[in-house]
């Protein structure tokens, strides 16, 4: 192993570790939602607040209900706030995918050029509805329509 490659394998290592046992469960858990296996045992001593706090943070938690709805030691208030996020996660989806086609409908109407970037584009490849959250809809438009697309915009509120 060259020395570059040893020094980033430890760089991996070290974040690993700063993560905590609650950062290693969130991992477990999204890779298990992603791959539909099941994930690690739950740590000893996890701390099911800060799990919840990061996986928020991180914009996961829908994800990781799909894997942690099927994990009997987790507690029912942490159950609870988990299936909470998963449902608003799937509810702002079907919003944005509402909003977002009415929009498309606009600017189709008005022959602007346009097109979905990011979370919209990227939601469709996980396995389940709801799972990526997001809190926009990112779009590319031609400048040439600023003014178009501001007056599609505005007409909705």
């Amino acid at each position: 192993m060259k020395q570059a490659e040893i020094g980033a394998a430890a760089a991996r290592e070290e974040q690993l570790q700063s993560i905590g046992r609650e950062g290693e469960y969130l991992v477990s858990l999204l890779r298990a939602s992603l791959r539909g296996e099941p994930p690690m045992p739950v740590p000893n001593g996890l701390d099911w607040e800060q799990l919840y706090r990061l996986s928020r943070r991180q914009l996961v938690a829908a994800a990781v209900w799909r894997a942690l709805k099927k994990e009997e030691q987790c507690p029912p208030e942490a159950a609870a706030r988990f299936r909470a996020a998963a449902d608003g996660a799937l509810r702002k989806e079907l919003l944005f995918d509402g909003a977002r086609a009415e929009i498309f409908e606009a600017f189709e109407a008005r022959h602007i050029d346009y097109m979905p970037l990011k979370g919209v584009i990227i939601k469709d490849f996980y396995p389940a509805k709801g799972m990526r959250e997001f809190a926009d809809n990112d779009i590319l438009y031609r400048e040439k329509d600023r003014k178009a697309v501001d007056e599609v915009m505005r007409a909705r509120g």
